[in-house]
C-alpha cells in the first residue's frame, strides 16, 4: 500500500459575521481567515484534540471581537492571528477584517498576514 505524503493543508473561514465592541458601541464586521497548516506525518494516528479546526478559529475570533479590548481593526486582527498561531502546526495565517453595515461608512478594513518567522500588515 502506497502512503501519500501531504506537506500541509488549509483551513478557510470566509465572511464570518462578527460583532465588534469598540468602546461603548458595537459594529458589524466580516472576517476571512486563511491558515496554512503543517500536516501530521500520519493522519490516521493523529489525535483530534491536537488538530487545528474551524470551530476553534471561529469561537476564538468571536470571543476576541466581543471582548471590547481593541482600539483598532489592526489590533483585533493581530490578536486573532496570534490566537491561530497558538497552534504550533499553523505556519501562516491571513486575517482580513472589513467593517460592514450602516456604521461602516469610510471605515475600510485591514489584512494581517503573519508567518512563524515574522509579521506583515497591509491596510
Amino acid at each position: 500500500m502506497k502512503v501519500v505524503q501531504i506537506p500541509n493543508y488549509h483551513i478557510f473561514v470566509r465572511d464570518l459575521q462578527l460583532e465588534w465592541r469598540k468602546g461603548d458601541r458595537q459594529e458589524a464586521l466580516s472576517l476571512t481567515v486563511k491558515l496554512n497548516i503543517d500536516a501530521p506525518p500520519d493522519f490516521t494516528s493523529d489525535r483530534y484534540k491536537f488538530v487545528t479546526c474551524y470551530d476553534r478559529v471561529v469561537q476564538g475570533a468571536k470571543s476576541k471581537a466581543l471582548s471590547g479590548g481593541f482600539k483598532s481593526l489592526e489590533a483585533l486582527g493581530t490578536d486573532i492571528a496570534i490566537h491561530c498561531l497558538d497552534d504550533r502546526r499553523v505556519e501562516l495565517v491571513s486575517i482580513a477584517l472589513e467593517a460592514n453595515g450602516r456604521s461602516a461608512s469610510g471605515a475600510g478594513g485591514c489584512t494581517i498576514v503573519r508567518h512563524r518567522s515574522g509579521t506583515r500588515e497591509v491596510s
